[in-house]
């Protein structure tokens, strides 16, 4: 099992931020209030992360193109309470200065903050 580096996982979000942009502008056009704006961005983008990590691609569109998929400890699919706990967590990997990001490029296994607390992996799953 190979881990995911902090590379390919950053290729893979910003792919995933491409892919998301229309969305964003068009929301962003119609609504004035920026926390507002902010808050639904972060829900689409949460939705979105939530519903294709649970897919059969097991990752985002983003993810897929860098052959990557979110598993358990094991190399299974992570289960659903899994993914969405992973996902809920995220903004806590962000708001401590981008510290629980950090965190993949110097952890052995590659987890960031919001991967250890739900107990996931991200690989490369060479597909």
């Amino acid at each position: 099992m190979k881990y995911a580096d902090f590379n390919a996982r950053m290729l893979a979000h910003n792919v995933d931020l491409i892919v998301l942009l229309p969305f964003f502008y068009l929301i962003g056009w119609l609504i004035e209030d920026n926390i507002l704006l902010i808050v639904l961005c972060w829900c689409f983008y949460t939705l979105y992360q939530i519903i294709f990590e649970m897919s059969q691609w097991n990752g985002t569109p983003g993810k897929k193109f860098q052959k990557l998929e979110v598993t358990n400890f094991d190399g299974n699919p992570a289960s659903v309470a899994q993914i969405i706990y992973r996902n809920m967590t995220k903004i806590v990997s962000i708001l401590i200065l981008f510290a629980g990001v950090i965190m993949i490029a110097f952890d052995k296994k590659r987890r960031g903050l919001h991967d250890r607390l739900a107990k996931t992996i991200v690989i490369f799953c060479g597909k």
